[in-house]
């Protein structure tokens, strides 16, 4: 019917045509833009679609009422209810920017104060989000396209520069400022650069001038992207051959790479600058102690060609060691691989004992403190091991079951990337970290609280977000306690906060009468000024089987709340820092813990 590729370019990808139930003369097919047809085919018009290309997959006409359509893109649902519109500029559409659907391929942080959380999106461009919200909540206004890492690429935030990231090929972004870093160039191998759709682009987490890039070759920079040195040659197969599952069609198409592969992983060593792992697309592990002088193929002798090594980490705890993580579903294998190396890849062990059968593992990352504490990305979701791998168990809680891409490690908090619904934060892993089999014999546990930040939390200043609105929670604000009970306690439980006198600041359950938070002011009727969305409800103090978290705000107690025509707005009593003591008490025994609470960094400047 046409040959404007608008309509049919890229059918693998998109393909779908959809035809109003009552009129077959009007017709959908979306790809780049959703076009429709009012004439069977012999003209066509744009109905949506955005200048920078929104990639839409699927439309569904009601079969009731087809002026009612529903499309899917990469960015997310949208509806119209009146599709049969002639003139394409008076039909109206939801929006998508009410949807957590964003496909993000790996994540960063850019190391300012409160850090940000970055990376690209399928379609949308590379973003840029507040991990603690500039008000109340993390909302629409803490989310921020930027410029560099495309909507495929890598971006890596800068330590030695908090607010500057990498993406793509090697180019800076400032994101305070929104323009990119002058005098950057992209690194160009000694032969034609072959690239897949995600390519590299990794710091050196022991030496943060390093810079490496890959495409078939490595490069490196260590002059903020000014200048690139190529320091391998080609470490991909030399003739990977054909996948078996391939049909005669398939065989024989070329694509840009001319049937060869190109370097997916990147790995430097914490723990000894030279020392960097690759992985291939195409099914190869190499390693170089020398930065690169020399290189020794180190593949687990189980790979086969174009088993996809979708990431590497380095130990940072013993250079020797390392981990891959392996994607064979384009090879009809969804089986999960996952190989560890205690020699420096003269043997490989697979370690994939409890994870899923038939899910294939995008990635895999250590924690920085805790030796043996591994957290592993399916594409289903998220699992973690407590021994090095030897077994695994699901880390999912909350997460939505979806394509996990990537973990960050960043201080206390892990960060997840997924293709699907966006970034993720677990919260203080601190925990995780201290899980023992004397914690899981023991009838009660109390876990030594991460050290805390006394946070000066901005707030809607009398204007709140409206909670039909999209947003997150900002992190909790103040000390994170955790405890376990391996049953549910038959007699008395609670927790205690003390000051380094041992006055008790707080006490949970709450006793009766105790004010510890904002409450609904009420007018002069005793009516609620506010709906029962803005009124918090009491504080739950859980004694099940189990762990719990409780999160003790480090402030006096609160001057009498303001009750103003905005809503309740807190007011706290004087910030506290120093050493505090965290006591459980279960059934009569009790443990303490200590912990400190520090001042927000940013009340200096104030």
């Amino acid at each position: 019917m046409s040959a404007d590729q608008a309509l049919w370019g890229r059918g693998w990808y998109f393909e779908k045509i959809a035809v109003d139930p009552k009129n077959p003369d009007i017709v959908y097919v979306p790809n780049v833009a959703v076009n429709r047809s009012r004439d069977g085919g012999a003209t066509w018009d744009v109905i949506r679609g955005s200048p920078g290309g929104d990639d839409y997959h699927q439309v569904w006409i009601s079969p009731d009422n087809p002026d009612i359509l529903i499309v899917a893109s990469d960015q997310g649902t949208i509806i119209t209810r009146n599709a049969r519109t002639a003139d394409p500029r008076a039909m109206t559409w939801s929006s998508w920017l009410n949807q957590p659907t964003a496909q993000v391929y790996h994540a960063s942080v850019d190391y300012r104060f409160p850090y940000w959380v970055v990376g690209a999106q399928q379609d949308s461009g590379a973003v840029a989000v507040r991990s603690r919200g500039k008000f109340a909540q993390i909302s629409q206004r803490d989310w921020e396209p930027i410029g560099a890492a495309g909507e495929s690429g890598y971006a890596a935030g800068d330590p030695l520069h908090p607010g500057i990231i990498y993406g793509g090929e090697g180019s800076r972004w400032e994101l305070d400022t929104n323009l990119s870093v002058p005098n950057t160039s992209a690194p160009k191998g000694s032969e034609t650069d072959r690239a897949d759709w995600t390519q590299p682009l990794v710091l050196s987490p022991a030496d943060p001038h390093a810079l490496y890039y890959a495409s078939q070759f490595l490069f490196k920079t260590s002059d903020g992207a000014r200048t690139w040195k190529q320091i391998s040659g080609d470490l991909t197969r030399p003739d990977p051959g054909i996948p078996p599952n391939l049909d005669a069609s398939a065989a024989a198409a070329t694509d840009r790479n001319g049937k060869r592969g190109v370097i997916y992983a990147v790995a430097p060593s914490p723990l000894r600058a030279p020392l960097i792992w690759i992985g291939t697309d195409d099914g190869l592990i190499q390693v170089t102690a020398d930065d690169g002088t020399t290189w020794h193929d180190v593949t687990p002798s189980a790979m086969t060609a174009w088993s996809r090594v979708t990431g590497i980490e380095a130990s940072h705890f013993d250079a020797d060691t390392a981990y891959a993580s392996v994607d064979r579903h384009q090879l009809q294998d969804f089986a999960p691989y996952i190989y560890r190396t205690r020699d420096q890849g003269r043997s490989w062990q697979r370690i994939t004992t409890g994870l899923p059968d038939d899910v294939y593992v995008h990635v895999i990352k250590e924690d920085t403190l805790r030796r043996g504490l591994l957290f592993a990305g399916t594409e289903r979701g998220a699992f973690v091991s407590f021994d090095d791998g030897d077994h695994w168990q699901p880390l999912q809680r909350n997460l939505p079951v979806t394509s996990v891409r990537d973990f960050v490690v960043y201080g206390n908090d892990l960060i997840v990337a997924t293709h699907g619904r966006g970034f993720w934060v677990m919260d203080d892993i601190s925990a995780l970290r201290q899980v023992s089999d004397a914690v899981l014999q023991a009838d009660a546990w109390l876990f030594r609280p991460a050290d805390a930040i006394n946070f000066i939390q901005g707030d809607d200043n009398g204007t709140p977000f409206q909670r039909d609105e999209p947003q997150a929670q900002n992190p909790p604000d103040g000390a994170v306690l955790d405890f376990y009970l391996k049953a549910a306690a038959p007699g008395a439980v609670t927790l205690e906060i003390l000051d380094a006198t041992g006055k008790i600041l707080r006490k949970w359950p709450t006793e009766p009468g105790t004010d510890t938070g904002p409450r609904a002011g009420r007018g002069s009727n005793g009516l609620p000024r506010v709906s029962p969305l803005w009124q918090p409800g009491p504080e739950a103090f859980s004694t099940t089987a189990g762990m719990h978290r409780v999160v003790w705000r480090p402030v006096a107690p609160p001057e009498p709340t303001a009750t103003g025509g905005g809503g309740p707005r807190r007011r706290d009593g004087a910030r506290l820092t120093g050493t505090f003591t965290a006591r459980l008490t279960v059934n009569g025994h009790t443990s303490t813990r200590d912990f400190a609470v520090r001042p927000d960094p940013r009340s200096d400047a104030r």
